[in-house]
């Protein structure tokens, strides 16, 4: 598995509480690194854990399929806007984490066009699907409507919450 060729960096971004530290623990847990997805492994600061929240950016990395990948969990408050875009300039990759009952907010919005400015390119994943009014068709159309770029939903889950 050697050389760059070999290696990938995504950074996580989106609002606060859209599931960005729970998605990267489930990626390490199917992944076989921990033992269950939980976000303490990824928000280990004392204050993050008592706060269910992110204060910093926070980098794991796993194999998968010959590649190494490197993911950046940012943090979704506005007060910590230079941690994300930091994560953004250092990564090939965006996914942005999208609350499927919220639909896109203020830090989804924001974090997206940092990432379209440096000309990142960007998948979304739409999570927290079995929460009650979870939406999955509100959320691409408001994608659609909001962002100048494509929208393609290349998974799209069967039934409602």
């Amino acid at each position: 598995m050697g050389g760059l060729q070999n290696v990938r960096s995504v950074a996580l971004i989106g609002h606060n509480g859209s599931g960005k530290s729970l998605l990267l623990a489930q990626l390490l847990y199917r992944s076989g690194l921990l033992d269950r997805a939980d976000t303490k492994y990824v928000d280990y600061d004392p204050v993050e854990e008592e706060k269910g929240a992110s204060f910093s950016s926070h980098v794991a990395s796993l194999e998968w399929k010959g590649k190494k990948l490197y993911l950046i969990d940012t943090p979704g408050f506005s007060d910590f806007i230079s941690e994300v875009i930091n994560g953004i300039f250092v990564s090939e990759n965006i996914i942005s984490v999208v609350n499927a009952v919220a639909g896109v907010e203020i830090q989804t919005e924001r974090t997206w066009n940092i990432a379209d400015e440096m000309k990142k390119p960007i998948m979304v994943f739409v999570n927290q699907m079995d929460k009650e009014r979870a939406n999955f068709e509100n959320v691409i159309a408001e994608l659609k409507e909001r962002f100048s770029r494509k929208i393609v939903p290349v998974v799209v889950p069967i039934g409602a919450a």
